[in-house]
């Protein structure tokens, strides 16, 4: 059960991954990733300034939550101690709450 759940954060990050390089390469904002869902993207203000703030975040946010994944998913091949997953688990939901709070400003500025 556990190595399902790094699965699927391993593809949750995939994913935000995916989200940032369609915004970058066709300026596509996706909902629920890089705005809430009562946000529409059509309704952005400045979609080159938008993009220019979030594209580093969320693909810092992808990489960081595809590390998670990767290394949950081999942590215990290569510790025994789970000391080390503990602590990378807290600084993911540090970038994340930093995360959530950057679509906030984004929110306020851009729309």
């Amino acid at each position: 059960m556990d190595d399902m759940f790094n699965i699927i954060i391993l593809l949750g990050g995939v994913y935000i991954l995916y989200a940032a390089v369609m915004l970058k390469t066709k300026g596509v904002i996706n909902q629920g990733v890089m705005a809430s869902r009562n946000q529409r993207p059509e309704n952005c203000r400045d979609l080159e300034g938008f993009k220019a703030y979030m594209f580093p975040r969320t693909l810092g946010m992808g990489a960081f939550t595809v590390l998670v994944g990767m290394f949950s998913t081999v942590r215990p091949l290569l510790f025994s101690s789970a000391i080390p997953e503990y602590i990378l688990i807290l600084a993911f939901f540090g970038y994340l709450m930093y995360y959530i709070q950057c679509v906030r400003k984004a929110e306020k500025v851009y729309w």
